[in-house]
């Protein structure tokens, strides 16, 4: 039986363990799953708590097939966590990140036991111990799968990496192996919730729009989370750019564009309902897959 055992994590920092053959880094790897980790972590704070705004770094890199420390601060407090340091915030985001993670690895869970300080979760012969605030703030994300899409990115670029074996969480770098970890049969499982699900009545959603067209206002040629500019249906928006693909293609130079070009998409708009006017309202936006670019007066395709 082994436990995976969420009280032992540090304030406002974990971290990510990544076994493997050691020293085998696969950059490509390493920055697309914690840039979807990241992500996770941003979207469970804006769904737990709008009003603060959680600034998220890589503290440190470690043995293993690698390792990465972790580290959120707060900006500024609101309403969940106005009586709390931030670094107790930044603690029960994490928690609820790794609580979201082996919930995602074991889903079949055979009994609960709720305690003062604590909730245990069976999953057959193992059990995930849980925090009993950080339970209670899991059960209160309003979109739980827009969550489990940023870490089943995550699982999806480690699971394209053979190298890497298993996946755990960590409270030091220097740390043994966890005594409980994810093994890379289950990574596929994981991943396949990276393209998201709509929820019913939890008041937020997303839409794919396919095929729409945006006109380039400002582009941003790093990789990551960085928001470009678009014109999209006579409005001005702002969205990072997911597809991986597009991005290879540009820095092998198969892909030239200006700006006033346009972008053949799927973008993904993240709504939140309003209920007082009883429609949807666009929250934020990301770029799922480029399929074409067409250029001033003429149409230009994406190489194969």
């Amino acid at each position: 039986m082994a436990d995976f055992d969420l009280r032992s994590l540090h304030e406002n920092e974990v971290v990510l363990h990544f076994g493997g053959r050691l020293n085998e880094v696969d950059a490509f790897t390493f920055s697309n799953a914690l840039i979807a980790f990241g992500e996770a972590i941003q979207e469970i704070n804006r769904q737990l708590n709008p009003e603060t705004k959680i600034s998220v770094s890589i503290d440190g890199v470690g043995g293993g097939s690698f390792r990465a420390k972790i580290k959120t601060s707060s900006k500024f407090l609101g309403s969940l966590f106005k009586n709390l340091p931030s670094t107790v915030a930044g603690s029960l985001i994490l928690s609820v990140l790794g609580n979201t993670i082996y919930g995602m690895a074991f889903p079949s869970q055979d009994n609960i036991t709720i305690t003062d300080n604590e909730v245990i979760i069976q999953n057959g012969s193992d059990r995930i111990i849980v925090p009993r605030n950080t339970y209670g703030a899991t059960q209160k994300l309003t979109n739980p799968n827009a969550v489990k899409a940023h870490i089943g990115r995550a699982f999806a670029a480690m699971d394209e990496d053979p190298s890497i074996s298993d996946f755990g969480l960590l409270a030091e770098l220097t740390s043994h192996i966890p005594p409980a970890i994810i093994p890379r049969e289950t990574f596929g499982q994981i991943a396949a919730a990276k393209d998201g699900a709509e929820p019913e009545n939890d008041g937020r959603r997303f839409k794919d729009h396919e095929h729409a067209i945006l006109t380039i206002v400002k582009a941003v040629f790093q990789r990551g989370n960085r928001k470009w500019e678009f014109v999209w249906n006579d409005h001005k928006i702002s969205a990072p750019i997911k597809d991986e693909e597009f991005f290879t293609k540009l820095a092998n130079r198969e892909v030239l564009f200006g700006q006033g070009d346009q972008l053949d998409v799927t973008l993904r708009a993240y709504q939140v309902f309003d209920d007082i006017n009883d429609v949807w309202i666009n929250e934020y936006f990301e770029v799922i897959k480029v399929f074409d670019i067409r250029h001033r007066g003429k149409q230009g395709k994406l190489p194969d």
